[in-house]
């Protein structure tokens, strides 16, 4: 079972309710999840000392709730205002209001997924741990899966994903991927329920979108009418594209994105006399941003023009 000790959280209102359970198969994955704002409750402006107290009270509760020294995963929630949308390009043509939403992991969620630095602007902080110890496999791959909730559903819900850079897979076996992946799926009935944002459908503050179409071509790629979605920033290349065959110019962690396309089987080889000439893609696919896929496509790490990328008319 997962227990959940929390306030119900809906923003602006401080409804209380303090356990949650949900039965699995296996109760050796028992879970828990605790919630709190660094903000207060109240939604309302606070002076220093209200500040101090509130966050002297929430290191108590996480303390007492065995998060401090625990390892597992958190989520920060946040939400875009006016001086976001002034002071930052990364922001430009977001609505006011639209959630923004960071997944990580730690060793001790007290020290990190809590610290009082990186959560001092943030509206709703989520540590997630089981009961006995979460181990380096269950972490990655919690971390990896929320990562990829979030940017699949940017443009459908209207979230931003403040995560620069999806995470890979944990290695660990089948079987345990599976166990994970079915409390993934619990985990996200609890947060649905509770109608923490990016979690349910409806959003009330919606993002305009634009789209531009881009092509790029070379001895070893090709790439036309990719889609350009603005402000999320993903890029679309369509199915049968052309990405070269190399990847040893770019970051460790753009080759293993591309390693990971290609045991996935959305880059497949083809082969000329034998050899592998490029990677074609077997289906559409939306990278994370622009650099990214001309890191993966063209093994690449010049910008968005010099790499040779062309905007269509």
């Amino acid at each position: 079972m997962i227990d959940i000790t929390t306030k119900d959280y809906t923003r602006g209102k401080t409804d209380y309710e303090l356990v949650e359970k949900i039965c699995t198969d296996n109760n050796e994955h028992d879970g828990s999840l605790l919630l709190f704002t660094p903000k207060g409750w109240d939604d309302q402006k606070h002076t220093k000392s209200e500040i101090k107290a509130i966050r002297k009270e929430n290191r108590l509760i996480i303390k007492k709730r065995g998060f401090d020294a625990n390892p597992g995963v958190y989520i920060h929630l946040s939400f875009i205002d006016d001086s976001d949308i002034y002071n930052s390009s990364q922001y430009n043509g977001f609505a006011p209001n639209t959630p923004i939403l960071y997944a990580g992991q730690a060793t001790h969620l007290g020290t990190r997924g809590a610290n009082q630095v990186r959560i001092a602007n943030k509206d709703l902080i989520i540590l997630i741990k089981k009961s006995k110890n979460m181990d380096e496999n269950w972490r990655q791959h919690l971390e990896h899966l929320l990562i990829k909730y979030f940017f699949d559903r940017e443009e459908k819900i209207g979230i931003k994903s403040a995560n620069k850079k999806g995470e890979r897979g944990s290695f660990c076996t089948d079987d345990e991927k599976k166990n994970i992946i079915k409390w993934f799926k619990e985990l996200k009935k609890i947060l649905k329920k509770r109608k923490i944002h990016g979690f349910f459908e409806s959003h009330p503050y919606p993002t305009e979108r634009e789209i531009e179409v881009w092509n790029a071509g070379g001895r070893s790629f090709k790439v036309e009418r990719a889609e350009y979605t603005k402000p999320f920033g993903r890029l679309k290349v369509p199915k049968n594209s052309f990405a070269s065959k190399s990847h040893s110019s770019v970051d460790i962690a753009d080759q293993e994105y591309k390693t990971e396309l290609i045991t996935s089987g959305i880059l497949k080889p083809v082969d000329v006399e034998g050899k592998t000439k490029y990677y074609q893609f077997t289906k559409d696919h939306i990278f994370r941003s622009k650099t990214l896929a001309t890191r993966v496509i063209m093994n690449n790490t010049k910008g968005w023009d010099a790499a040779g990328w062309q905007k269509s008319d």
